[in-house]
């Protein structure tokens, strides 16, 4: 009991649900912590926690989720460079372009901002960088970083941003300069308030670790802080986060944007260098190309979005581990051992929806949107009221210039959920 107490204030302050957390993390996790307090018994630590802010605050430096890189889905990054161009706004001397990176962790993500602003030519825009961990956030300020803080060639094609040591990167002080580093935690009301509003924010996956009330909390501080057109970047789990948020998707689909729902639609030029109909040589035998990321510490929860039933499906319990590997693996990054997961499964279960609905994701991720298609089209054959799949198909439509199309989904969306709330 005194565990799931200690679970509880953690999620309360930091909105990380339980079962977000590896479960044998978390037990090292409080037993290191007790020993470091001389606490041999877990209900004496609970009311020790509930007491001492400074024990909380070492909780969240151990559970802190770090793992990051360099333009980590690049297509987020293609899209802020065009959305950018697109606005008038920023050719005013007076008015500048507000960025907001959070949970910014290592900092990675905030400088990889910096880095295409640059690159444009840009230079009247403040960014701010906040994390929930003061240790990240000084690791972050040192702009030091090694080899597995970049993925591919992107340390070559940035290379003249950063000084090269013998076994570690610097971020040059050009690009340090310009992001401001704090403290702060998502949930607290007061942290964004009185700042004036953002043009962008980056609040990517986060949401997917965070219990229900949290992402409710979160998205509201966000859409206090966010511009009356700003927009919002997300990670690729975070569909569901998204449900009746007052946000909607807007593409194309594996940058991973959204905006509020009253506003008018960001400029067309956002997606004029956007290749939509790239081909990959995938089929059902070959896995995408793409490296595998790090384990993460944390259990992704794509899981929770894919499938609310899953447990009733009469399968072995070997075949239903399957399907949750590849849907961990794809949370994490790891498209190519996903996509051996799936398949494997799907040609044992060639009937299974979120099965479908996974390699119509995956798909999605490598840009292969004629295989993404197939699968999501399967998906809504399997399952009629699958709203996250025809929301991708929506997508994908619309910015392919078949509005009827889309706005033909969408209809069948806001039936689909108002027959929900009938209910």
């Amino acid at each position: 009991m005194s565990k799931k107490i200690i679970q509880t204030l953690l999620e309360k302050i930091t909105g990380l649900s339980d079962k977000a957390i590896v479960p044998s993390l978390m037990e090292k996790t409080f037993q290191n912590r007790m020993s470091a307090v001389n606490i041999k018994d877990t209900d004496e630590y609970a009311i020790y926690l509930s007491t001492h802010q400074e024990e909380i605050d070492e909780l969240i430096e151990l559970l802190a989720i770090t793992e990051t890189w360099f333009f980590r889905n690049e297509a987020s990054f293609e899209f802020l460079k065009n959305h950018v161009q697109s606005l008038a706004d920023i050719t005013n001397d007076n008015k500048k372009l507000r960025i907001l990176s959070i949970p910014c962790s290592t900092g990675e993500e905030p400088y990889s901002i910096v880095m295409t602003l640059l690159n444009m030519g840009i230079k009247n825009f403040h960014l701010d960088a906040v994390d929930i961990s003061e240790r990240v956030i000084r690791r972050a300020g040192t702009g030091i970083y090694l080899q597995g803080a970049f993925r591919g060639n992107m340390i070559e094609n940035h290379r003249h941003f950063f000084k090269k040591h013998n076994d570690y990167y610097k971020v040059l002080t050009s690009v340090k300069s310009n992001v401001h580093f704090r403290k702060g935690n998502i949930l607290d009301e007061k942290l964004l308030k009185n700042s004036p509003a953002y043009d962008i924010i980056f609040c990517r996956n986060l949401l997917i670790y965070f219990s229900d009330p949290a992402k409710h909390q979160a998205l509201k501080n966000i859409d206090q802080a966010l511009g009356s057109k700003g927009i919002l970047f997300l990670g690729h789990a975070e569909h569901e986060a998204l449900r009746n948020s007052g946000f909607e998707w807007i593409a194309p689909p594996r940058a991973f944007v959204c905006r509020r729902k009253t506003i008018s639609k960001i400029p067309a030029d956002t997606y004029k260098n956007i290749n939509m109909d790239k081909k990959l040589n995938l089929n059902n035998n070959s896995p995408p190309d793409i490296p595998a990321r790090s384990q993460v510490q944390a259990k992704p929860r794509l899981i929770d979005n894919l499938s609310k039933p899953l447990k009733n499906i009469p399968l072995v319990q070997k075949e239903k581990n399957l399907l949750k590997t590849a849907i961990l693996l794809a949370d994490r990054g790891s498209l190519d051992e996903a996509f051996k997961k799936c398949n494997e499964y799907l040609n044992k279960n060639p009937a299974d929806v979120h099965a479908h609905f996974l390699m119509g994701m995956i798909y999605q991720s490598v840009e292969n949107y004629q295989e993404s298609e197939k699968f999501l089209n399967k998906t809504i054959y399997l399952a009629p009221d699958h709203c996250d799949a025809m929301e991708q198909l929506a997508l994908i439509a619309e910015h392919r210039g078949e509005s009827a199309k889309s706005k033909q989904l969408r209809q069948r969306i806001r039936r689909i959920l108002e027959r929900k709330e009938k209910h």
